[in-house]
């Protein structure tokens, strides 16, 4: 079976260039066509059927998508306050303490040897 394939191949590339070009379009609209029939039957295989249920969405009024809107926003805006004035409290609640503390100088300068000056080069 495949020197039947070799051999047509072998035998179109001898043809004339019309005839080779026909083969072309040929091959390539036969190849196509597969690539589409199994990308459907994949795509159909995958998707459910959009008309088999048939949903009924009952879409909310403007004023009623208003109104959510503005119990949603209030409620982060007023959680934001909420945080920002006890940031605010504690800010404001804070003392500051400054402790003095004297020097306690504990040094011994009676073991050390003094350090001979030198000069720079």
């Amino acid at each position: 079976m495949f020197s039947k394939i070799q051999d047509f191949f072998t035998a179109l590339q001898k043809k004339d260039d019309l005839i080779k070009k026909r083969w072309l379009i040929f091959f390539t609209a036969s190849s196509m066509l597969v690539v589409i029939t199994l990308w459907s039957f994949y795509l159909s295989a995958t998707i459910r059927s959009f008309n088999s249920e048939p949903q009924q969405a009952v879409a909310p009024g403007a004023s009623e998508t208003f109104r959510n809107g503005l119990v949603i926003v209030s409620s982060k805006i007023m959680a934001e306050l909420r945080d920002w004035r006890s940031a605010v409290m504690s800010f404001i609640g804070q003392t500051n303490s400054v402790t003095i503390q004297g020097a306690s100088l504990n040094f011994v300068t009676q073991s050390t040897e003094d350090i001979k000056p030198r000069t720079l080069p």
